[in-house]
Parts: structure tokens; sequence; C-alpha cells
């Protein structure tokens, strides 16, 4: 294990090759040093243009050539990603990590030193005394052998010597035990019986008569006479023949059926499991293809849902000011327990045999309101996407610099034209694209391995709260089955309308604030506000295939019913564990 970590000045090169983001061997176009014995380099791989974030690596190998790299990837919380050989740099800089492994082993070099300076004088004079000692007599202690040291030579000539596949014991081998074993005959027995036996087969010693145990030769048994053949206890299942047939001859005809059967076995596997099983090799594949940043959960009815793995953040992770104060992010509570994952559906929720599942290149579920939303993510397993899940992972995308992109423009981004997706098909010159199939930067993380579609396309659901007569009324916590009924009254009335950065917070209640219904003010996202303030309205995010600029993370729409349906409006699942 490496555990040295060694600094370089001025270390800088370029990949020789791209790199995707599960490569763990790196060829650089310059030659890097060589490491030693549980040495180690920490690196920065990043572009020079911002176009995505760093990546910060481990490197525990060094070729002979100085050109290729063994690396850990996706070191410090920064994701492993895709990296092009014309724009990446390969840099040593300064990381967190690395300065806070260097202020743990000064620390605990000071600890050590301190220690020692506090020991008292008289185990100070004792080391003392042994170096001066070492110093004054070194030329005799590197003269020292076997035959100058008094009584060592004689010792060591009264040993017993080793020999090679033999060792001592304490189970000594004594003159009188050898004796005894030479007096026994080659070939004796112990116990041999009634030397008869081995000339008469398998014998049966139920009774205590010996009986050579008779062949049978056909199937034609009853249950009788099988009893007979093989005794109590190896028949005790024998109802299970007679259970087995209905004629006079029950044995033979439960033999016939158990032959007959395409599967006489079936007891032990059944298609359900090797289904499971199926599943699982694929969960293995994707977990390992991504570092376990996604995994694969099934539906109720053992369909594959693709879902990235959002471990349990803090709001002092999201704003280290703690401009929304601290403590853990609500979208990891549930009824007030914490939950270390939350696992979110990379994809829009498409119907496959009847359930909603995440997986790529599908059409997205649409056309379906607020409550048919809850009930078809539930039968199939999950929840809806909640509203505090949304605060938490556009938060994360703030916190790392990156605001995603997506359909807002009929099949392309609005500010980026060249990154468009597949086109879905679904309904003439609609142009939503078919879930996943956009360029990374239409992801979360920037990464392929993100979660898609968040911004533009199709409009998502979100559960959580909702807004009466322009009053917030919201879930104190990520609770999918807490009752509308319990949903707190935030007091917080809603502006109109615009863009939603821009509205006026002031007087907000933190909640609000921090469940990216009202901007903070420090890190707000993209996307325009729309409400109506009369009746009853539920949420929903990100914006539409045609809004363009007023599409992002911040997008919000509070303006219709929980019966509103469209081609327009879609879900998201979600699954806490």
């Amino acid at each position: 294990m490496s555990t040295k970590q060694i600094f370089l000045n001025n270390l800088s090169t370029r990949l020789s090759s791209s790199a995707a983001n599960t490569d763990t061997a790196l060829h650089v176009s310059d030659p890097v040093p060589l490491l030693g014995v549980d040495e180690y380099y920490v690196i920065t791989l990043d572009v020079r243009t911002n176009a995505q974030p760093p990546e910060i690596i481990k490197v525990t190998d060094v070729s002979p050539d100085g050109l290729t790299l063994t690396v850990a990837r996706a070191q410090e919380s920064t994701p492993a990603q895709d990296w092009d050989q014309l724009n990446t740099v390969v840099e040593m800089r300064l990381t967190s990590g690395s300065l806070n492994t260097l202020r743990s082993n000064l620390s605990q070099a000071i600890d050590a030193i301190e220690g020692l300076l506090e020991s008292d004088d008289s185990t100070l004079d004792e080391l003392q005394e042994v170096v001066n000692f070492i110093k004054a007599n070194r030329q005799d202690l590197d003269a020292l052998g076997i035959s100058n040291i008094a009584g060592l030579e004689l010792a060591l000539g009264t040993k017993v010597d080793k020999v090679a596949g033999k060792q001592l014991s304490d189970e000594n081998y004594s003159l009188s035990e050898k004796s005894k074993l030479s007096g026994i005959q080659a070939g004796a027995q112990v116990n041999p019986g009634d030397a008869s036996t081995s000339a008469k087969g398998v014998t049966q010693y139920a009774t205590g008569a010996e009986t050579a145990m008779p062949s049978v030769s056909s199937k034609s048994v009853t249950p009788a006479g099988l009893h007979s053949l093989l005794g109590t206890a190896a028949t005790r299942d024998v109802g299970a023949f007679d259970a087995a047939g209905t004629g006079a001859n029950k044995a033979a005809e439960a033999v016939t059926a158990h032959e007959a059967k395409t599967d006489p076995h079936d007891q032990y596997y059944n298609a359900s499991r090797l289904t499971v099983w199926s599943r699982n090799k694929e969960r293995e594949a994707l977990e390992a293809a991504t570092g376990g940043a996604c995994t694969i959960e099934l539906t109720t009815n053992g369909q594959a849902c693709h879902m990235f793995v959002l471990p349990k953040m803090t709001w002092e992770d999201l704003l280290p000011g703690q401009e929304l104060g601290t403590g853990t992010h609500e979208a990891f509570i549930e009824s007030g327990v914490e939950k270390s994952e939350l696992l979110v559906g990379m994809y829009m929720a498409a119907e496959l045999n009847g359930e909603m599942v995440s997986q790529p290149r599908t059409t997205g579920r649409r056309s379906i309101n607020w409550d048919q939303s809850v009930a078809a993510a539930q039968a199939s397993g999950f929840a809806l996407f909640g509203n505090w899940e949304w605060s938490a992972v556009a938060l994360w995308c703030m916190a790392n610099g990156f605001q995603p992109r997506g359909n807002t423009d009929y099949g392309q981004s609005h500010s980026h034209p060249h990154e468009r997706g597949v086109y879905d098909g679904d309904g003439s010159g609609e142009e939503y694209t078919l879930l996943g199939t956009g360029p990374n930067s239409w992801s979360h993380n920037n990464t392929a391995n993100g979660i898609a579609d968040l911004v533009g396309n199709r409009w998502e659901w979100v559960r959580g709260f909702k807004m009466v007569d322009g009053r917030i009324l919201l879930a104190p916590d990520n609770d999918p089955t807490l009752a509308e009924s319990a949903w707190v009254d935030t007091g917080w009335n809603m502006p109109g309308g615009g863009t939603w950065a821009s509205q006026d917070s002031t007087g907000a209640p933190q909640s609000v604030k921090r469940a990216l219904i009202m901007p903070n003010g420090i890190a707000d996202p993209d996307g325009n506000l729309w409400t109506n303030l009369s009746g009853e309205r539920f949420p929903f995010r990100g914006g539409l295939r045609s809004h363009a600029g007023r599409a992002g993370l911040g997008a919000l729409d509070l303006s219709t019913a929980r019966t509103t349906s469209g081609t327009g409006l879609g879900l998201r699942l979600s699954r806490l564990v």
C-alpha cells in the first residue's frame, strides 16, 4: 500500500492518448519521475477552458520509461471523467487533501518530539548514555563475532541442527515408544472383526443379524417391499411415495412420474430467481464501470432501473459559509431518520410493461398528472422524485461550479446549438429527445454517468410541497408517505414570477430557501418562476424543450392544478436507502 506522498516542483505534462472515466492507466507525453517503495503522487487532470471540473488522481506506480501512470481515480470527492488528449493537462498541484495529509504528518511528528521533550531527565540521560557508548566503542562493536563473545561458540556447539522437513515440538518421541511400534507385525489391523465380512459386499445390521443387500432389478416394488429392502431409517419418507401414486403399485408410479418430468428438480430454482441473478450481474457491471457512482435497482416486477447514487450531504458541504445553516440536508431525512444514500433515476421515467423504469434511450412518460405520477412511482417500487431531492442535486451542482444544459430549443441547447439529443419521434415537430441521448453537459455532473435531462426537454413533477392561494405548504423532510395534511404552513406567500434568482426573498423562512422555492442569494441556479396565486397549485421543475434561457435548475412552475397533464409533463423515480 502506498503510504508516502511525494511532492515535485513544476510537474506538468499532457495526456498522450485520451482517457475514459474508468481507465486506471494513463499515458503522458513527458516522462514522470519513478516512485520508490510505498510512495505515491497526487496530480490533477484539468482543461484550460474550464469546460469541465478538475479531477484529482493518485499515482501509485510509474512505468520504467515514465510515460504510463497507474492511478486511482476520483480522489478527494472529485468526479471521474472522460479526458481528451488535445486539451487535458496533467499537473501536480497543492490540493486540500495533500495539505491535510501533510498537516497530519507534521502534527504526529510534533507530538512525538513533545513527548520526548516531556520525558523525565533520567530517561533522556539514559538515551544519551547509549548514544555516547556507541560512539565511543564503534570500532569494537564493528569487530564483534561468534569467536570473541564469551561462551557463545561453546553454546552453539551443543544445539540440535535443523533437518529439512522436520521440526521440534513438545511431543517427545521416546525409545520405549519406538520399541513398541517396532514389535507390530506388518499389515496388522485394529479390531478386524469377522474376516468373512469383506467378502459379502454391502451388508445390513439393522437388527444385529447380518444380511447381504439384495439386488433390485425392477421398479415394480410396493412401499412395503421397499420398506423391507431398505429398512426403517432409509424409508422414513415412504409416505411421499403413497401420495405420488394412486394405484396398488404406488412406488413404481412415483418413480415413473419423476422420470417423465422435463425438469424433476425445479424445487431448487425458478424463473424469478434466475431473473434476479441476471439483474444482479447487470448491476455489478454498471457499478464496476462507474466506480460505484451508479447502480441498478429493480421495480416491483423485476425490471432494471439505472440510478445515480448520491451520498448523504450536509448544508456545510453545499454552502461552507453556512448561509442556510448546518446539519444534514432534508433530502436524506425520512420521518426524522437520517439515510446514508439517495438513489436518483439517471433518466426520467419511461413506461415499460406497465411500470415506470429509468432506462437510457427511452421515450419519457408524458401526459400524466401529479397524483398519477405519485401512484405510478409507488406501484413500481419507488417514490416520485421529491422537491427536497431536487434541491440537493441542484445545490450540489452549484457547489461544484457547473449548471447542466439540456434540450431547450427543440432538440438542441439554445446556448450551444451543436449540442443535440436524439429525436424521440413522439409527435410531429415536437422534438423532444430520447432520454439520456444528449452530451455529457446535459448531465448534472458533466459526465456520461450523471443524472440526465434535468434541464429542458420535459417538465418534472416533484412531491413535497404545494401552494394554496399563494401560501407555501412544505413537508418538513423527505418522507414520501407523509400525508399532505401534515405539510407545514411556512407562512410565506409567493411573488408573481419572472427570473427565479432575482425574486425578492426578504423575510422568506430558511426552509423555503433550503427547498429552492425562493433564492438564497449565494448559490442560485438559472431559470424562471411561473405562479398562479389563486387556488391549489402543484410544482414541476426544470423547464421545457422550448424554454431557452428560462429553463434551468431554478425553473419552477406553480401555475397549474394537480390534475394538469400534457405532452410536456413527466416524472422521475427516486429511492432513499
